[in-house]
């Protein structure tokens, strides 16, 4: 039992000696509805200081989750041959296309997700815009932050 505390001190010890990394997390929260579609989008930011041999590097990570859920019942969907979503903002964007001519959507939930290193670090927008296309059929929502 006491190999086992001193073997945690000192690997605290040594962790925490080495670690000049500073951790910055940044977590935004946006949402927008009309009649038919509540959608939300959620950016996690992570940007990672290091400082070693006289320098200061800089690592950045970025997830982000775009969830469009239909309001109404599946059974509403079951015509619907084509479906788009896609979504704008300051930095870029995301989109989903889905054909149903096989079979009608079994869910009511689309999600686009992605996730990079690297790049442009997400900042709080004042809006995101979402346009939802069911069969040439155009919606379009502002997504506001919650935040």
């Amino acid at each position: 039992m006491k190999k086992s505390i001193n073997l945690l001190l000192t690997l605290l010890l040594v962790t925490s000696g080495c670690s000049n990394k500073e951790i910055i997390e940044h977590h935004y929260t946006y949402s927008g509805e009309n009649e038919s579609w509540h959608v939300e989008y959620i950016v996690d930011n992570i940007i990672t200081f290091t400082e070693g041999n006289g320098k200061l590097d800089t690592t950045s990570e970025k997830d982000k989750l775009l969830t469009a859920t239909y309001k109404k019942n599946l059974s509403d969907l079951s015509e619907v041959k084509n479906l788009s979503i896609s979504y704008e903002y300051n930095h870029g964007g995301g989109s989903l296309s889905e054909n149903y001519d096989e079979a009608p959507p079994t869910d009511t939930i689309f999600t686009i997700r992605s996730g990079s290193t690297g790049g442009v670090v997400e900042i709080k927008q004042e809006s995101i815009q979402v346009t939802i296309t069911m069969d040439g059929k155009e919606q379009i929502l502002d997504l506001k932050s919650n935040d």
